[in-house]
């Protein structure tokens, strides 16, 4: 059995404040096209994409290094094994949050710039 060694969820504070501004400023564009679902269809897809993304989990345990965002739909799990290298770094404001390709690799972030690059 696997013991935990570090457990760390950080609140993406950022993207849900760029989502819920994103939906205040859209909604009433939307609306305005006309009444239908179209609007709460825009609504509910905005704060699913919130929802997924508004928390990242680490779990370092005996043999992996796991990290999920809030629902584990979009995860990752590495063996500690396979790590060869790891440094703190500050990332430039660009870089952005989500998962997405940065120079040098996938940044998975959800708020902040300090971060851990991993080989």
């Amino acid at each position: 059995m696997n013991t935990q060694r570090y457990r760390h969820t950080q609140t993406g504070w950022a993207i849900i404040g760029a989502m819920i501004a994103g939906v205040a400023v859209a909604l009433p564009i939307v609306a305005a096209i006309g009444p239908g679902t179209l609007p709460l269809v825009f609504v509910a897809a905005i704060l699913s994409v919130m929802a997924m993304f508004s928390t990242l989990t680490v779990v370092v345990d005996d043999t992996h290094l796991t990290f999920r965002f809030t629902f584990g739909l979009m995860r990752k799990r590495i063996a500690l094994a396979d790590i060869r290298h790891y440094q703190t770094v500050r990332n430039p404001w660009h870089y952005g949050w989500g998962i997405h390709l940065y120079p040098g690799g996938v940044l998975y972030n959800v708020s902040g710039f300090q971060a851990v690059e991993i080989l």
